[in-house]
């Protein structure tokens, strides 16, 4: 018997965020759906920021303003909802994966 078992090869791919529109502009009164796609999350987590304030953590809903969710239509999106939005929702949101560096990718949010 062969007293060293070979093991498999096995390739990792790092986690990696796919903002596809980096602008995203709406109408108050309507939902604002802010795009987050990440490639081979594997056991990282996504999080969700406005400024300091965590909003999302994976797809739980961390801040009391339950205009705001997390909708994973496809198994690599982790998109921001904020229903009911308002002019002082308009500003800079981040995308982030807990990766070492941290990746961080932002979405800024207009409100006509």
């Amino acid at each position: 018997l062969c007293q060293h078992a070979l093991k498999p090869t096995t390739i990792l791919h790092q986690p990696h965020i796919n903002v596809v529109n980096k602008n995203v502009t709406v109408v108050a009164g309507e939902t604002a759906i802010l795009p987050c796609s990440v490639d081979y999350l594997g056991t990282y987590k996504v999080v969700w920021m406005r400024g300091a304030k965590i909003l999302t953590l994976e797809d739980r809903r961390i801040v009391s303003d339950e205009r705001v969710s997390l909708e994973r239509p496809f198994v690599k999106e982790w998109n921001l909802h904020i229903r009911k939005i308002e002019t002082v929702d308009s500003g800079l949101y981040m995308c982030q994966i807990n990766t070492d560096p941290l990746q961080v990718r932002s979405v800024t949010l207009v409100v006509h």
